[in-house]
């Protein structure tokens, strides 16, 4: 299952324990700064380093594996998000250039769009920080399809 947290709690959590081997949780910034400029916000909704802190901590203890999902853009670009990853300790974080949807996000891209060379910039400043976990995309693969192990 792959989330934003906003529907996860405590109960549903546990109902999901035993059924649900792995849960993905999308994690962009720390911060709600951040996360509304990306969208990541509802009136109800306002993630934040401590929300996903929390959230790691309750699915962990249901015995489920925790992965992490991040997409790279302009308004997450200078995080230091691996301090944060590194604190929930996925087995996974996966990390994915943000790329144009056709019909889903091209009004306004260009206040996320991000270069390559940005991209691979801040995969290696985070990897450091949450070095076991990385997994970012090979150059050879479709951007649509880059995802591997760690250097």
């Amino acid at each position: 299952m792959v989330t934003n947290g906003s529907l996860l709690t405590q109960r549903t959590i546990a109902e999901l324990s035993g059924a649900l081997e792995i849960c993905a949780l999308s994690v962009d910034s720390g911060s709600v700064k951040t996360n509304e400029a990306i969208g990541r916000c509802s009136k109800t909704f306002r993630p934040e380093a401590d929300y996903y802190r929390n959230l790691a901590n309750k699915i962990r203890a249901e015995g489920m594996r925790l992965k992490i999902n991040t997409v790279v853009n302009r308004q997450n670009l200078s995080e230091n998000l691996g301090e944060l990853v590194a604190t929930l300790a996925p087995f996974r974080w996966k990390l994915f250039q943000v790329k144009k949807v056709i019909a889903q996000n091209e009004r306004g891209f260009d206040g996320f769009a991000i270069s390559t060379a940005e991209f691979d910039e801040f995969v290696n400043r985070n990897r450091r920080l949450a070095v076991k976990a990385v997994r970012a995309p090979p150059h050879h693969l479709p951007a649509a399809l880059r995802c591997a192990p760690p250097a």
